[in-house]
């Protein structure tokens, strides 16, 4: 049995769920009085055997702790982002991912748990990281490091470190972020359009952006190949809440992929701030994959 709270998944022991249901407390919001609780689970245990009894136990604990048991139907598309990555380039067993905000790896070690022969170009502008990940992903067969920024054009630009790693960006940080700026660094940007037509990149299977803020300039960069369909999937981070300056709106990023005949798969690992969803993470299919 599975629950996904936040798009991680956990093995729930059936008698801790018992044990912490039985110590549930009827009456509280809508759980029926004890006599009516009483005969409910009186008439499932009798209609319907152990099992269901079990189940509803499970479930029941589950709630109390804050989590859902949710029934996977067909593939289970919508649960992990990077399987549905793999159903839908099953004919693409070496795929060429391009990993733009790559931090220390994360990423990269789960497209090669997915595609172990993916040729994979992985793209982080600060030093401090970048070394990082040089470190962590030593040894990898088909990787590709490159220790620049990806924006809307090739140049320079000032990132923003933060004391966070994950929360560095070429945006200031705003009232929804955390952590601080320790450093402001210039570094190299490139463009996607560019580095694809000097590193002789016909297509690309995968584009992932994690830029803390900054995908649509990333989508600007990739306008040429979004325009001639040499892209097959789009997975990125948007962010809903006021966590940078400057931010634009997420449905900007929606509507530049939609234009481009792109089609949402799922959107995962909801993430929420004082009740509002703050940021989730989103993958996009071109229709050609589809026919």
């Amino acid at each position: 049995m599975t629950v996904r709270p936040c798009g991680f998944t956990y093995l729930l022991d059936a008698d801790y769920c018992s044990r912490r249901a039985a110590l549930w407390r009827p009456g509280i919001g809508d759980t029926p009085q004890k006599s009516q609780h009483q005969d409910l689970l009186s008439r499932i245990r009798r209609e319907r055997g152990f099992v269901p009894y079990l189940r509803y136990w499970i479930r029941r604990a589950c709630r109390g702790l804050g989590f859902d048991i949710v029934r996977l139907t067909g593939p289970g598309t919508g649960f992990d982002a990077y399987a549905d990555m793999r159903t839908f380039l099953k004919s693409r067993p070496n795929p060429i991912c391009l990993d733009i905000g790559a931090n220390h790896g994360q990423s990269v070690r789960r497209f090669r748990r997915v595609f172990p022969s993916a040729v994979i170009h992985a793209f982080e502008p600060s030093p401090t990281s970048y070394h990082r990940l040089l470190r962590d992903t030593r040894g990898q067969a088909h990787l590709h490091l490159w220790n620049l920024g990806v924006g809307s054009s090739s140049g320079r630009m000032v990132l923003k470190e933060n004391d966070h790693s994950d929360m560095s960006s070429f945006l200031a940080p705003s009232t929804s972020a955390w952590g601080s700026v320790r450093q402001q660094t210039v570094v190299d940007v490139t463009s996607v359009d560019e580095f694809a037509a000097s590193q002789g990149i016909n297509h690309v299977d995968i584009l992932k952006s994690d830029t803390q803020g900054f995908e649509l300039d990333v989508f600007r960069g990739a306008e040429k190949l979004f325009c001639e369909n040499r892209v097959s999937m789009v997975f990125f981070e948007f962010i809903c809440s006021e966590m940078y300056e400057q931010l634009p709106a997420f449905t900007r990023l929606f509507d530049v992929l939609l234009g481009h005949d792109f089609r949402l798969v799922a959107v995962y690992d909801q993430h929420f701030q004082q009740g509002l969803l703050s940021w989730a993470d989103a993958l996009f299919v071109h229709r050609a994959l589809l026919r």
